[in-house]
């Protein structure tokens, strides 16, 4: 957890879910986790991994369904507008939730959500080719600074956490580079690779092999502190003093869900998170970063707030 939860934030968190309802009888039916992306990624292997933990420790059927598009906005509009009871879960990404850069979506994903657990935190990493002039942050910035128009970064999608990290480093250092959207992790490294992008923001699981392949080299990474495993990797905020970005993924479940509800939800997923296998399934992709309901709506909050204001000020918006 990158993020220092104080006082005043939690009982924010707290002031922000429903404390009436009963759990006592709960759950007395199937349960139904909804994936927010298709089979087989992380989104995918954490609503299966907590479903099956939920269903053997509250000794009930879970059943998973995939409703992928829209960026995570088509299976997490369904669980919105569920009915509140515990029995309709999302699994989706925190950050598809908070980062407010879909226009015209038919509900509010901050307002109509609330996570029953944070489960993983998963910080990108700022990425250039091998043979990158580029040795450090500093000489990124610098390099953009002195000959503006020159530096180009990717990302995978318009409007996620790696469009997002690059137009962080924009608006706290002035640099001035200039966004080039993929489709998809693939194409935008093979450009890095091949020089017509200079840096990138992206998920391990899509760069390490080809740091490990010598095809990049790795800058730093986005969260406030060194990664345990890459301790010689300095953070962005090394360099640009505050900078922080971190994805996040967990479940989710309807607005006005009672918070007891929630509270026995997420303490029936606690073992398999604390488990060895699931760490080991997603240490790729991240670290278990596991917050129960009113940390976790805090939390969800202040990502919000902190990423809201680098959408508004690059003006990041997707239709």
């Amino acid at each position: 957890m990158s993020l220092k939860l104080n006082r005043r934030t939690v009982l924010a968190g707290m002031a922000a879910l429903p404390l009436m309802g009963r759990a006592e009888d709960f759950p007395a039916r199937t349960i139904t986790i909804v994936v927010a992306s298709a089979p087989g990624g992380i989104i995918d292997v954490i609503g299966r991994t907590l479903g099956n933990a939920i269903s053997e420790n509250l000794k009930t059927t879970v059943v998973v369904e995939n409703k992928p598009g829209g960026a995570g906005h088509i299976g997490a509009s369904f669980v919105a507008k569920s009915k509140p009871d515990g029995y309709t879960l999302l699994s989706t990404s925190g950050a598809t939730l908070t980062s407010g850069v879909v226009r015209n979506l038919n509900y509010d994903p901050v307002k109509d959500l609330v996570p029953v657990a944070r489960v993983i935190v998963t910080p990108v990493i700022l990425v250039v080719a091998a043979d990158s002039p580029y040795k450090s942050v500093s000489d990124l910035v610098n390099a953009a600074r002195q000959k503006p128009g020159s530096v180009f970064f990717g990302s995978t999608n318009a409007g996620n956490s790696t469009h997002i990290g690059g137009e962080m480093l924009n608006v706290m250092t002035g640099m001035g580079a200039t966004h080039v959207p993929y489709k998809g992790s693939a194409p935008a490294l093979q450009d890095l690779i091949g020089g017509r992008i200079q840096f990138m923001f992206d998920t391990r699981p899509s760069t390490m092999p080809l740091v490990e392949g010598g095809k990049l080299r790795i800058l730093a990474v986005s969260s406030q502190q060194r990664q345990k495993d890459l301790p010689n990797v300095p953070t962005v905020a090394e360099t640009v003093p505050g900078f922080e970005l971190e994805g996040w993924g967990g479940l989710f479940a309807p607005a006005a869900t009672p918070l007891p509800v929630l509270e026995k939800l997420a303490a029936a997923q606690k073992s398999a998170i604390e488990s060895p296998e699931f760490a080991k399934r997603l240490r790729m992709a991240g670290d278990i970063a596991y917050l129960p309901p009113v940390p976790a709506r805090a939390y969800m909050m202040e990502d919000h707030e902190r990423v809201s204001k680098i959408v508004r000020a690059a003006n990041i918006r997707v239709d």
